[in-house]
């Protein structure tokens, strides 16, 4: 449904109108909620049946101007990927464009992601229209990261939005905070209780008259319960005078009640209908429409009042939980055949509005293993760790009932796809053992059906599960079990397409860990080289450029420019021809870093132009991650922090979307601290990754070593700083690797240079003094391209300079000298030279002249 053509929850639509007479206004109750909702958070707590979740529906029903999100919580929202499923919906319900968005984002895990999340919406959130959440049967969560998020989301709200919390029992969230500073509104199950003028009222409504000691009997009997007033009402409604009746049918319990008066009286085809709504979650109004087949019917079963509501806002339909309850014990009555097609309705609606997880779990209930193929397959193979979690554990489930007869599609989910969840998760060995098994089971077995495809598949998976693993094991043989993969593709071949053919790029293309050996780097590429051409052919395309990349990445780090940029371009190219987007991108950081070292501002130029035409190409998912790490890196070595990635300058690792990005993201989540002077938060961020992997790429480790090492040496922690330096320094050796060094510039060169002059130092004199000059040469050639890209884009602004910085510069130009400037500003030497250091730095000069050139180039000294 587009979301243009939605009802208005605060226009009286048909939809609507229906269900008016079961939304009863109360004065009494809309005056709490209003007062209430002054506030930013309201907590309506009461037990089933006390009507809190129609007081809050009723009241923001009549809100003239306001949005409202109903997020209604089911046991279901315990699985963080369900709950996000239906987060995103129900905020998207009106917009498809932002329901797209937080999908696309994926559930936030941690702070970082959440602090991402929360400006998904920016772009759809109007300043001056009022907005309200309500988070619905909150007492059914358990699971802490669900629960984590909605606190967060409760304590950081937007100006203009309210929440609703709606539980049985007390929040379980933390709202300690809040409510210390009044922000917490909370009404009790006392405060929704009917009173007996409500009572009165409501029936009066209904067009029932009752004499005041008949009403006053009602209203005890029910105790001001909204459940079995309704219950009265119904009674009341078939048979106005029989007062009697109806107070002994509401004593005789909610489930006789539910039996008598909002089931029996309905036809076979709605109570039919009833039951089959039972078994999906939360029915939309399509699924509803499909399984009934004619309005009629769904008006039959409207008549079920406050037990069947149409929900305006999410655009389903919502089941009353004591009634859910009764239906659950009806589904027996149902035909197998009556499952399978509810089912499959739910799971068709599901996938065609991408919530693939639960249209899974529908598809996973009648053993639908062609769709579950399709499902799994249709997510890109760099999954999230829930989405690969929920799959696998699904066919753990499958595989206790094998069909009876050979399944092509179930062998495919128990062969070819498990082991690559179990990759997914970094459970190598169970994977090992998974894809040997197929292997066992149908290389050894003769002539079966499906034997090569399951072959290839088990192949190809132990190709990138050795790929995965040689970080730890030095085993660089993955190619010969992606020959062996493509031996058997030729003999069945299988297509491929979508998502699943753009191949991940880890951290580093080297998959090389420490401690290294000399040649293992051309080993390595050698073992990509042969593995790439049978990986393209039997995926279409994917991985097309790796080999180049992993040269460039090579040539990079051995500080041979000219080559590594040559490899980047072919790289590029190549990827480009084959939809290989993270090859692609993270060929333009090494073409931005490339760029810079040679103080070649073209380069830049076109790694800039390029970033931005990635960022619209849908098919890209990792584009926010990568480009946002690549324009991180790069604002941060230009000191133009504003344009920093707001979840760059978090200091907490985000390692959300992709573990395979997680050594990278904390490279430039360090290298934006280093650069802002935050080196206790350098050293925390480092700390925190080594603690949270198994082992570190040698590329990374190098480089957070010498980050380390600077940041201690900053610190004043010299004895530190120094060991630091010479671990870095025997990593680097044997692999001939400089650029680490060279390009922390300046930093790097004080203390390279303080190493040189300690005796205790181990590192040879003459590599220190050498890499030092390096580092000097570096800092002038970025000087030059930080430089020319303020000019060029319009930037010069961000350099805050003081009037007493631009006084100084005066000076300068006017040919003063140190001593000359103290005594005009009347201040000492030493602060002079202070000051002039913080300018060279805001400028990114090396020294007096060039601060003057860089000055003049920016239009500073017009402003003297």
């Amino acid at each position: 449904m587009d979301s243009a053509n939605l009802p208005n929850p605060n226009v009286n639509t048909a939809v609507l109108d229906a269900n008016a007479e079961t939304l009863y206004k109360r004065p009494r109750v809309t005056k709490l909620l209003e007062d209430a909702a002054r506030r930013p958070v309201t907590v309506v707590t009461a037990s089933a049946g006390c009507g809190k979740t129609c007081a809050v529906y009723s009241f923001l029903r009549d809100l003239p101007d306001g949005v409202i999100s109903w997020v209604q919580l089911s046991e279901r929202d315990n699985d963080t990927a369900h709950f996000w499923e239906n987060f995103a919906r129900s905020l998207g319900v009106r917009n498809r464009e932002l329901a797209s968005a937080l999908l696309r984002e994926g559930f936030p895990e941690n702070a970082a992601q959440f602090e991402r999340t929360l400006r998904v919406p920016d772009r759809f959130v109007k300043p001056a229209q009022s907005y309200a959440i309500v988070f619905d049967d909150l007492h059914l969560i358990r699971n802490r990261e669900v629960l984590s998020f909605i606190e967060r989301s409760v304590h950081t709200p937007y100006p203009t939005v309210k929440t609703i919390l709606i539980s049985r029992s007390d929040v379980p969230v933390s709202l300690i905070d809040m409510e210390s500073k009044g922000q917490v509104s909370r009404i009790s199950e006392e405060q929704l209780r009917f009173d007996e003028h409500e009572v009165h009222s409501l029936f009066m409504q209904r067009g029932i008259a009752l004499q005041p000691q008949a009403l006053h009997d009602i209203h005890r009997g029910a105790g001001g319960w909204a459940f079995a007033l309704q219950f009265a009402l119904t009674c009341l409604e078939r048979e106005p005078h029989d007062v009697q009746k109806a107070i002994s049918a509401m004593e005789k319990g909610v489930s006789m009640l539910i039996e008598s008066q909002a089931f029996a009286p309905l036809s076979p085809r709605a109570r039919k209908l009833l039951i089959k709504l039972s078994l999906v979650d939360q029915p939309s109004s399509t699924v509803v429409q499909q399984l009934a087949g004619d309005d009629e019917l769904i008006a039959e079963v409207s008549k079920s009042g406050l037990f069947l509501n149409y929900d305006a806002y999410s655009d389903t339909y919502r089941i009353h939980r004591l009634y859910l309850d009764f239906l659950t014990k009806k589904q027996c009555l149902l035909t197998e055949s009556d499952c399978r097609e509810t089912y499959e309705t739910a799971a068709k609606w599901c996938f065609d509005n991408n919530l693939l997880l639960d249209a899974a779990a529908y598809y996973e209930k009648i053993a639908d293993y062609y769709n579950l193929n399709v499902i799994i397959y249709f997510f890109p193979i760099t999954m999230t760790r829930t989405a690969a979690e929920f799959f696998s554990k699904l066919i753990v489930r499958l595989s206790g009932g094998k069909p009876e007869s050979p399944n092509y599609f179930f062998e495919l989910l128990l062969h070819a796809y498990k082991s690559n969840l179990l990759r997914v998760l970094k459970r190598y060995k169970d994977a090992r053992a998974s894809a040997n098994a197929t292997i066992i089971q149908f290389e050894n077995g003769g002539p079966v059906p499906f034997r090569n495809v399951m072959l290839y598949s088990a192949y190809n998976n132990l190709g990138f599960i050795t790929m995965d693993t040689c970080l730890f094991d030095k085993q660089y043989d993955f190619y010969r079990y992606f020959l062996k993969a493509e031996e058997y593709f030729d003999l069945e071949p299988i297509g491929a397409q979508g998502a699943v053919t753009v191949g991940p790029v880890n951290s580093y293309v080297c998959m090389i860990g420490t401690p290294a050996a000399k040649g293992e780097f051309e080993t390595y590429i050698d073992a990509v080289k042969r593995s790439v051409p049978h990986i393209s052919k039997t995926v279409k395309g994917m991985y097309v450029g790796l080999d180049d990349l992993a040269c460039c990445e090579m040539h990079f780090y051995q500080g041979n420019f000219t080559r590594a940029a040559f490899y980047a371009n072919r790289a590029m190219a190549s990827a480009r021809g084959s939809d290989q987007f993270e090859i692609e991108a993270r060929a333009l950081f090494f073409l931005a870093r490339i760029g810079v070292a040679q103080g070649d501002y073209s380069i830049i130029s076109a790694v800039y132009d390029r970033a931005k035409a990635m960022v619209d190409i849908e098919e890209f998912l990792n584009r926010r991650a990568l480009l946002g790490m690549l324009s991180g890196w790069f604002y941060s070595k230009i000191e133009n922090f504003d344009k920093v990635p707001l979840w760059i300058k978090s200091g907490v690792q985000e390692n959300g979307l992709s573990d395979n990005l997680f050594a990278l993201e904390t490279f430039v989540k360090c290298h934006y601290c280093f650069c802002t002077n935050q080196y206790s938060m350098v050293l925390s961020l480092i700390h925190n990754l080594r603690l949270q992997t198994d082992g570190l790429f040698l590329l990374g480790e190098i480089e957070l070593t010498l980050l380390e090492a600077v940041s201690r040496y900053k610190l004043r922690n010299f004895p530190d700083a120094i060991t630091a330096l010479t671990k870095a320094y025997n990593l680097a050796e044997p692999m001939d690797i400089t650029t680490p060094f060279v390009e922390l510039g300046k930093s790097a060169q004080a203390l390279l240079r303080a190493a040189a002059d300690d005796p205790r130092c181990e590192i040879p004199r003459e590599w220190l003094n050498g890499m030092s000059r390096a580092c000097s040469a570096y800092a002038k050639r970025r000087s030059l391209v930080v430089s020319r890209f303020r000019t060029k884009h319009g930037i010069d602004g961000n350099v805050a300079l003081s009037t007493r910085d631009l006084n100084m510069l005066k000076d300068l130009y006017h040919g003063l000298s140190r001593t000359q400037i103290a005594s005009r500003h009347y201040i000492s030497v030493n602060t002079v030279k202070t000051a002039l250091q913080t300018i060279y730095a805001k400028l990114g000069a090396e020294n007096n002249v060039d601060a003057i050139r860089l000055a003049t180039e920016m239009g500073l000294l017009d402003k003297i």
